[in-house]
């Protein structure tokens, strides 16, 4: 694990821990050793990242935007890993699986476990990618399998796994914020109240949030977007510490249920946005790939059941 995967796994887990003691818990590390990782970063930027004065702990502004430099660092060394693997003797026999963000947060340790237990002997090269990085890697067959948008390409074969339920965050300082019941089902005339209302965006390389756009487009929405960030998961706890509405996946929403923060989760009607989950190959993957396809195919569905209630 580089030195930036490891400051990034640590932050990440701080929104949802009270304690050091808690993030070390998760992570596996000790306490003292995340701490003295947490001091190094806090002198080699010059910047204060963690409020650990008062409990729970918390995120500083400079802390959420270590968070979001560190994503693109980690996806650009998860590409370059992608563009060696061929050139390398060691690499050649690694099975090379990206997920689109955020199930590579969710669900991508507990499938690449259960992976392990069908095909022991068979190392996996495991990455986040972007649909579009995705896209044109699996034409050129440099990754061998994706998990996260179908794609309606020629070249590459996708099979459908699920839908994704989607939601709005609404936070306590939005006009639309409702103390009672914390989450609704919105219906399509609601869309509407959105108007003018400050949102977090996610950046414009986003395929998720050019459907978002042409969501509020298509009926004639305009948002505030204030905030532009690179993945779901921080626009997500973004909108719960107040800074705006966002747009966000079960996958992201059931591990926030909990939280004592108020805000609104609204479930958007599937006739307003659409987010189908399958998994890709190129149509000249080799068979044994293709059997590890669908084997990650049939772990995911697995993983779909929690995606019907909460």
């Amino acid at each position: 694990m580089t030195k930036e995967d490891l400051l990034y796994d640590i932050l990440t887990e701080v929104p949802h821990s009270r304690t050091i003691t808690d993030i070390a818990q998760k992570t596996y590390m000790s306490q003292p050793y995340i701490s003295q990782v947490i001091h190094s970063s806090e002198e080699k930027y010059g910047v204060k990242l963690i409020n650990r004065n008062k409990l729970p702990i918390s995120l500083t502004p400079a802390g959420i935007k270590i968070i979001n430099d560190l994503a693109h660092i980690i996806e650009a060394q998860n590409k370059l890993a992608i563009d060696l693997a061929p050139l390398s003797q060691n690499n050649r026999s690694f099975i090379r699986i990206a997920f689109n963000q955020p199930w590579v947060m969710s669900i991508g340790s507990r499938i690449t476990k259960e992976l392990k237990q069908y095909y022991p002997d068979t190392k996996f090269l495991i990455t986040e990618q972007t649909s579009n990085i995705a896209e044109s890697k699996l034409e050129t067959q440099d990754t061998d399998i994706f998990a996260g948008k179908m794609f309606n390409n020629p070249q590459i074969t996708s099979t459908y796994i699920y839908r994704q339920r989607l939601f709005f965050i609404i936070p306590k300082n939005s006009k639309l914020y409702q103390a009672s019941p914390k989450s609704y089902l919105m219906s399509k005339n609601s869309l509407k109240l959105l108007d003018g209302e400050e949102f977090i965006s996610l950046t414009d390389d986003s395929f998720f949030q050019k459907m978002i756009d042409h969501m509020f487009s298509d009926n004639s929405v305009k948002v505030k977007i204030n905030i532009k960030v690179n993945n779901t998961l921080t626009a997500t706890q973004m909108a719960i510490d107040g800074l705006g509405t966002t747009v966000s996946l079960f996958d992201t929403v059931k591990n926030r249920l909990l939280l004592n923060h108020e805000f609104n989760i609204v479930e958007i009607p599937k006739e307003l946005l659409r987010l189908d989950l399958g998994v890709s190959t190129n149509v000249e993957a080799s068979p044994y790939i293709k059997k590890i396809a669908k084997t990650i195919g049939n772990l995911m569905k697995n993983e779909s059941h929690s995606n019907d209630k909460y």
